[in-house]
C-alpha cells in the first residue's frame, strides 16, 4: 500500500523560527505523478452565534497568517483549467508524468515561520480557533491523491521577566449607613505568571462600617475570550477556578492584611494578544461577601505564559 507521512525535527515553535523535517513516501508499485508538494498554512477564525429561531445569526471571519506551497518533486500545482485538460489527456497516456518506482523516498524541507505569531488555540466556548499545520500531497492523475496532515504547536513569544507589581484599590460606601465605608486593596508582586504556577496576592481591608461584616472572601481566575468579525465584537467570560476563604475576619476600624493563594491550572491556553480576530485574556478577581449589601469586587488583568520548557500537557 502506498503511504505518505511527515516527520518534524521539532514539535513546538514560536513565530520567526524555522520548521524543518522530512516528507517520507513509501511506494509499492510504479507510480505516475504530477508532483509531491508540501503546504504550510496558518490562520485564525472567529465565529459565534446570536439569537434563536429565525433571528439566529452567525458572525464569522477568517484571517490568514501564511499559505504557501513547496514543490518537493515534480511540477508545481496546475491551475484548475489546465488540471481538467491534463486529466483528460491522462485517460489516454501517462507518458508526460514523472514516474517513481517501488521503494522509500525522503524529501527534507525547511520553512521560516512569520515573526510575532499568536499561539494556536481551539475554543471550548465557540468554534473559534487559531490553527497552524502542514499538508503533504502526492498529486496522482485520475486517482485520489496521497495526503498527510501534521498540525503545528505554536507558542506566543513572551518574556516573563518583564512582569510588574500591580495594586487595585476600591472604596465602598453604604447608602443607608451614613459615614460608613469599606476600603480594600489587592496587591500582586507580578502580573505575569506561568501556567501551573501558584498565584499569590495580598488583600488589605479597612472596615469603617460598624454594622457590616465580611462573611467570606473568594479568589478566582477568569478567562475572557474576545472575538471580532465583520465589525462586530463578542466577549465571553468564564470562571476557570476559585478558592473560598470562609474563615477570614476583618474587625471594624482595623487594617487587616491577609495572603491569598490560588493554583493556576497547567493545561490552560496562555494569554493570546497578537491575533487580529481572536483574543484570550485573564483576570484575577477578589470578591468580598458582605451580607445585606452588594458584594465588593476587585479585579486586575494578569498575563499567563507557558513554562520555560514550552510544554502543554
Amino acid at each position: 500500500m502506498n503511504d505518505i507521512a511527515i516527520e518534524l525535527d521539532s514539535l513546538e515553535f514560536v513565530g520567526g523560527e524555522t520548521v524543518t523535517g522530512t516528507v517520507i513516501l513509501q511506494l509499492e508499485q510504479d507510480t505516475p505523478l504530477r508532483g509531491i508538494r508540501l503546504k504550510f498554512h496558518g490562520y485564525e477564525k472567529s465565529i459565534w452565534r446570536e439569537g434563536g429561531g429565525r433571528s439566529r445569526h452567525t458572525h464569522s471571519e477568517t484571517h490568514t497568517f501564511f499559505d504557501e506551497e513547496l514543490t518537493l518533486f515534480g511540477h508545481p500545482r496546475l491551475p484548475l483549467a489546465e488540471l481538467v485538460a491534463d486529466s483528460f489527456k491522462a485517460v489516454f497516456s501517462k507518458e508526460n508524468y514523472e514516474f517513481l518506482h517501488p521503494g522509500s523516498y525522503r524529501y527534507p524541507f525547511s520553512y521560516a515561520l512569520p515573526p510575532e505569531l499568536p499561539a494556536d488555540y481551539d475554543s471550548s466556548m465557540t468554534d473559534s480557533r487559531i490553527y497552524y499545520g502542514l499538508k503533504a500531497q502526492v498529486d496522482l492523475p485520475l486517482k485520489f491523491d496521497l495526503e498527510a496532515v501534521q498540525p503545528l504547536v505554536v507558542h506566543e513569544s513572551s518574556n516573563a521577566s518583564v512582569a510588574h507589581e500591580v495594586t487595585e484599590h476600591k472604596t465602598k460606601k453604604f447608602l443607608f449607613d451614613s459615614g460608613s465605608s469599606m476600603e480594600a486593596a489587592i496587591h500582586l508582586d507580578k502580573d505575569t505568571l506561568c501556567l501551573g504556577e501558584t498565584l499569590s496576592c495580598r488583600l488589605e481591608v479597612i472596615n469603617r462600617a460598624p454594622r457590616k461584616e465580611i462573611r467570606a472572601v473568594t479568589l478566582a481566575l477568569l478567562q475572557i475570550e474576545t472575538l471580532c468579525a465583520g465589525g462586530h465584537t463578542h466577549k465571553q467570560q468564564t470562571e476557570i477556578t476559585r478558592v473560598n476563604f470562609e474563615d477570614l475576619r476583618f474587625p471594624v476600624k482595623d487594617r487587616t492584611a491577609v495572603d491569598l493563594n490560588l493554583d493556576i491550572p497547567g493545561d490552560l491556553y496562555p494569554t493570546i494578544s497578537r491575533a487580529t480576530l481572536v483574543r484570550l485574556d485573564y483576570q484575577v478577581q477578589v470578591t468580598l461577601d458582605i451580607p445585606w449589601a452588594v458584594d465588593m469586587k476587585l479585579s486586575m488583568p494578569v498575563v499567563l505564559v507557558n513554562a520555560p520548557e514550552r510544554n502543554r500537557s
